[in-house]
């Protein structure tokens, strides 16, 4: 059928035999008849579009190119091109090109014919500007015009064109005043780009540099880079000193190799742990507390962390790579997670609260360490670090610095030694100590002097104070007696203190007695307050004197079963039930106090000497075979009366034990014995 009109027709087909005989109507086809499609309007090709940029339909040239390809209904069809109206182009490609087109502004329209030659509608027009000379893009900065005119060889005032601006690979505009970067998104092809030292704050004309592998934009007033996302070939970035507090545009960045965002805002590091790439990071001087987003960053070599609030570092365990790490000035007080960086060479830690760096005895490389200002006060871990030659660990606890002799240092900062003048308040105390010292009269004592003596012997000296012997710490014989001593405290740092003669004085009490464990002889004097207490747990005693101490409760002796020799005389005791536990003792003096119960010896197996008062009434000592024979026993002042009878009992545990009898000699009250 032909000359079917534009509109909806339906078709329907009926059969008709030879007598003319029609069957009926077959069900309908519905066929839409539409005019030829308009298509779009003509695209001058990028490469004819000279102008300020390949997309503003400017152009120098007068034979021109259009891309006709996905404008007409199907491949190959037929078009019509009209310039300003006319015909001026037919064919049926996807290319149309139309030669000596004049200078000035022309509309170019397109239309698409079907087999039938039937045209449809104009398509929108494509304005199209021919000009003599290309036209100069706008640089409203003066000093990025004037950079970029030198970078290109132009003169003062000389026009910059989009062509210009696309032949740069390389421009340097750092400290030149610059604040606009208008116009720089036509230079495309840029690879490297120097903008530090500026007065920028605006950089999305950067966006489209997308070429770009080195960018300097550090000193400058820049807070939103989000137009950095796009430049996903940067290889190097350096954006410090600016306010910048958002870095999560840098996240597609995965080529970064170094990045230097040091002294800004930043407190959310979150973003960069997509930058496995990268080998060199500087964060120092920023609002960061959370770093466990770099454990990702297992290719740095570099990484400054410090000045900013990190408490945390287990998160650096996993970059073991690390050659260099900055961590000074933070919060950090455990450092266990840097044994296993193993390759460090240079470790900073300083102005943090560590006290323990065992961790650094596996960093066998490290040749530089500065660990001031700190807690420290043991460095044997350093003694390893062979390779060390720079070491700063002034600031810290630290007394003993032997574990560096095994180093080759060549630059060594250290507190030098404090030396401490000792405070001896009583002239005979000084006066003996000099002496034990070598030293002169008048001459101060250091206590590093003090912690030299391991013996002093001021008997019957004076002394009344003790004052300045808290620092003789490595004494372990004092013999103090028969002075006008009353205060024992100084001697509570005496911790390795063996033996003591305190006798012949008038202490108020022996409680700085209470933690010298070492102690094995004590002749104590009288004490005020009469307890014992303190020594309860001074079980390495083996020898005690306590006679005439001023002491009625003996019960704290129980635990001392390593006493041998026991002194308990004139102290008005009466009950010695405490003495039944220290079957070690084979001497023991009870004189002079008012026992009645001697019961508590009789488990005393070790007993071979026993100083007593003559008991009253008929009292039995006995002294089992089976350890040491008591060979002296001896009473004296006693209570006993003409008739008593007081007897020691020598028991045999077997026949073939050899006991001797025991002499035994009485005074009565009558004179007899």
């Amino acid at each position: 059928v032909q000359d079917v009109p534009e509109g909806t027709h339906t078709f329907t087909v009926v059969a008709r035999d030879a007598q003319g005989n029609e069957s009926d109507h077959s069900p309908g086809l519905t066929v839409t008849v539409t005019s030829i499609p308009t298509p779009d309007a003509p695209d001058l090709q990028a490469g004819f579009d000279n102008g300020e940029s390949s997309t503003d339909n400017v152009t120098t040239l007068s034979d021109l190119r259009f891309d006709l390809s996905g404008l007409l209904q199907y491949t190959g069809t037929a078009y019509k091109l009209y310039r300003n109206g006319e015909e001026i182009k037919s064919g049926d490609g996807a290319i149309a090109i139309v030669l000596d087109i004049p200078e000035g502004t022309h509309t170019f329209t397109l239309t698409s014919l079907d087999a039938q030659g039937k045209e449809s509608d104009y398509s929108p027009g494509l304005t199209v500007t021919v000009i003599s000379e290309p036209q100069g893009i706008n640089i409203p900065d003066a000093n990025l015009a004037a950079k970029v005119r030198e970078a290109l060889n132009k003169s003062s005032g000389d026009t910059i064109t989009a062509e210009d601006m696309a032949t740069l690979t390389f421009l340097d505009a750092k400290n030149a005043d610059i604040s606009d970067l208008t116009g720089l998104e036509y230079a495309v092809n840029l690879k490297w780009l120097y903008l530090s030292s500026n007065d920028i704050s605006d950089i999305s004309a950067l966006s489209s540099l997308t070429d770009m592998e080195e960018l300097l934009l550090q000193v400058n007033d820049i807070s939103d880079i989000s137009a950095l996302s796009s430049l996903t070939k940067l290889k190097w970035l350096y954006l410090y000193e600016n306010d910048i507090s958002d870095i999560s545009a840098l996240s597609s960045l995965t080529n970064l190799e170094e990045l230097e965002i040091q002294d800004n805002q930043i407190s959310d590091i979150s973003g960069l742990s997509s930058l496995t790439n990268l080998k060199w990071l500087y964060l120092q001087r920023n609002n960061i507390s959370d770093i466990s987003g770099l454990s990702s960053l297992t290719n740095l070599k570099e990484i400054e962390l410090h000045d900013n609030n990190i408490s945390d570092i287990n998160s650096l365990s996993s970059l073991t790579k690390l050659e260099e790490l900055e961590l000074q000035r933070n919060q950090i007080t455990y450092i266990s997670a840097l044994s296993s960086l193993t390759n460090l060479k240079w470790l900073y830690l300083s102005g943090n609260s560590i006290s323990d760096i065992s961790a650094l005895s596996s960093l066998t490389k490290l040749e530089e360490l500065e660990i001031h200002d700190n807690e420290i006060s043991d460095i044997s871990a350093l003694s390893s670090l062979t390779n060390l030659y720079w070491l700063y660990i002034y600031q810290n606890n630290i007394t003993d610095y032997s574990p560096l002799d095994s180093l080759n240092l060549t630059e060594l900062q250290r507190d030098d030694p404090v030396v401490e003048y000792v405070n001896i308040p009583d002239a005979n105390l000084a006066a003996a100590l000099r002496e034990a010292l070598n030293k002169s009269s008048g001459d101060s004592i250091t206590a590093e002097e003090m912690a030299t003596l391991t013996s002093l012997q001021v008997g019957g000296s004076g002394i009344s104070d003790l004052t300045g012997l808290e620092y003789a710490v490595n004494i372990t014989d004092l013999r103090i007696w028969s002075n006008q001593i009353t205060d024992l405290s100084p001697l509570a740092y005496m911790t390795n203190l063996e033996t003591l003669y305190s006798y012949g004085n008038s202490v108020n009490s022996i409680s700085p007695l209470a933690n010298l464990t070492q102690l094995n002889f004590l002749n104590s004097g009288w004490i005020e307050d009469g307890d014992i207490s303190p020594l309860t747990n001074l079980t390495g005693l083996n020898t005690l004197w306590l006679d005439n101490s001023n002491v009625s409760d003996i019960s704290p002796l129980s635990n001392l079963t390593n006493l041998s020799y026991l002194q308990l005389g004139n102290n008005g005791l009466t009950d010695i039930s405490a003495l039944s536990s220290l079957t070690n003792l084979w001497f023991l003096n009870i004189k002079g106090n008012n026992i009645t119960d001697y019961s508590p010896l009789d488990s005393l197996t070790s007993l071979s000497e026993l100083q007593s008062d003559q008991p009253a009434g008929n009292t039995n000592l006995t002294a089992d075979t089976a350890g040491p024979d008591i060979t002296s026993v001896t009473f004296s002042q006693g209570t006993a009366t003409a008739g008593d009878t007081v007897t020691v009992t020598v028991k045999a545990e077997d026949a073939e034990s050899d006991v001797e009898g025991v002499a035994m000699s009485i005074k009565n009250p009558g004179g007899g014995s």
